[in-house]
C-alpha cells in the first residue's frame, strides 16, 4: 500500500507525491541519523506496539543513497545498521519502512540526509603533524641513545672515570710479601769482637787444635803460638 499526497490552493493542484511519516507511528518506523567518517549510522527503535506483536518476526527495510538520486539500495535489519564505505563531503539520504515476515508494511518515512564529514587526519593542518613529528620523534629517540652512549661506549666511561679516585701505586707495593719500598734488600752489618786463638806451630790436620779454647803449656809440648782474629 503506498499513501499519495497533494496540495490545493486556490484551484490550484500539485503533483502527488508520496506520503510519509517524520516523526513515526504505529506503522512508519521512527529514526535517527549520526555521520562519521567515510559511514553513517542509522538508530532504530523497537519500543512500539508493532515490534511487541510480531517480535523478531518484524524488520526495517532501509533505503539509502546519494542527495539527489534515487534511493534503490537497501538493506534489511532487525535494529539498528551502520552503512560504510561512503564518500567523505557529501549529503546521504535514508527512508525507512516496515517488514513484517518478509512484506513491506505500512509507508514509508520521510527522507533525512545527512552530510559524511572529512576524516580528522585529512582535517588537521600539515604543519601540525610536521611540529608532532619533529617534537616527537626526537623524544623517543633521546632515551635509546642515552642508554647506548652510557652502557655501550667505551669512550663515555672513559671520559666519567675520575683521577681523583685512582688507588695510589705505592698502595699496591705496601700490601705486597717483599714488604714497603723503604725496607733494604741487603741485611745490615753486624759487629762482632776479636776472638784470640793458640795453637802449636807447624800445619795442623784436623782435630781438637782447631777448637777456639785455649789449653795451658806442658813441659811435653813445644811452644805455643797466639793469634789473634
Amino acid at each position: 500500500m503506498m499513501l499519495r499526497v497533494r496540495a490545493d490552493r486556490r484551484g490550484l493542484r500539485s503533483e502527488p507525491v508520496e506520503a510519509c511519516s517524520r516523526l513515526g507511528d504505529l506503522c512508519t518506523p521512527s529514526f535517527q541519523l549520526s555521520a562519521r567518517s567515510g559511514a553513517l549510522t542509522v538508530h532504530l527503535t523497537r519500543n512500539h506496539s508493532l515490534a511487541a506483536a510480531h517480535a523478531y518476526h518484524l524488520k526495517h527495510r532501509v533505503f539509502y543513497g546519494r542527495e539527489g538520486r534515487p534511493l534503490t539500495d537497501y538493506t534489511d535489519k532487525v535494529s539498528s545498521v551502520s552503512v560504510q564505505e561512503l564518500q567523505a563531503g557529501q549529503r546521504y539520504c535514508v527512508q525507512t519502512q516496515f517488514l513484517v515476515h518478509g512484506s513491506p508494511v505500512g509507508p514509508r518515512s520521510c527522507v533525512q540526509c545527512q552530510l559524511i564529514p572529512e576524516s580528522s587526519l585529512r582535517s588537521t593542518p600539515p604543519w601540525v603533524v610536521a611540529t608532532a613529528v619533529l617534537l616527537g620523534v626526537p623524544a623517543l629517540l633521546a632515551p635509546v641513545l642515552l642508554y647506548l652512549a652510557m652502557y655501550r661506549c667505551g669512550r663515555f666511561k672513559w671520559w666519567l672515570r675520575s683521577t681523583r679516585h685512582r688507588i695510589p701505586a705505592h698502595f699496591y707495593q705496601d700490601l705486597s710479601p717483599e714488604g714497603p719500598l723503604g725496607v733494604l734488600a741487603s741485611a745490615p752489618e753486624e759487629h762482632y769482637d776479636p776472638v784470640s786463638v793458640c795453637r802449636p806451630p807447624g800445619p795442623l790436620g784436623p782435630g781438637p787444635a782447631d777448637s777456639a779454647t785455649l789449653s795451658p803449656p806442658g813441659p811435653q809440648q813445644g811452644p805455643f803460638l797466639l793469634e789473634e782474629h
